[in-house]
């Protein structure tokens, strides 16, 4: 994960050149929606650890990541 906007745009562009014209549709939806995707990084650092997802399936697996993750009592 980029850690600067700089790094992540750099991160962006090799994507582009590397799968555009391999996967021409799925770097296609990436770049126009680019603004929206890359908005986590108008925040600073300190503010990511609060930032929640709106994606419905993370949601739906994070109380089951949270159950996996704790220690088996008997």
């Amino acid at each position: 994960m980029a850690e600067t906007q700089k790094e992540v745009h750099k991160a962006f562009g090799q994507f582009e050149t590397k799968y555009g014209d391999k996967y021409p549709k799925a770097a296609e939806f990436l770049t126009k929606d680019k603004v929206e995707i890359l908005a986590f990084y108008d925040f600073s650092v300190e503010q990511w650890i609060h930032i929640r997802t709106t994606n419905s399936i993370e949601l739906m697996f994070a109380t089951v990541r949270l159950k996996m993750n704790k220690p088996k009592n008997f």
